[in-house]
């Protein structure tokens, strides 16, 4: 599962409409809105494929100025990594050992 949020624009005059669309839209969560007319949503995706295909579709959407992705977590990527460190034999380097620590 691939989770990003990101922060859509919309067009002056049109964020009424934006936010209307997004909300009733199953590409995405709505989370919070200001007066400037910047959205924070967040999408998921079983890969970074449908990821990706959900931002172009949101990027592309009537009246949106931009949609820029913030932040994004892949379980993948987590799952990859935690993996990595289990097979480190000794995942403290001597130098931040303590005195006497074996490991």
């Amino acid at each position: 599962l691939n989770v990003s949020s990101i922060v859509i624009k919309a067009k002056p005059g049109y964020f009424d409409e934006v936010l209307s669309w997004l909300k009733d839209s199953d590409i995405c969560d709505v989370h919070f809105h200001d007066e400037l007319g910047r959205i924070v949503v967040t999408i998921e995706g079983v890969n970074v494929n449908e990821e990706m295909e959900r931002m172009k579709t949101l990027s592309q959407a009537p009246n949106v100025l931009s949609a820029e992705m913030v932040y994004a977590y892949s379980e993948d990527e987590l799952a990859e990594a935690k993996d990595k460190f289990e097979k480190i034999d000794n995942p403290v380097p001597e130098e931040l050992r303590e005195e006497g620590e074996t490991r």
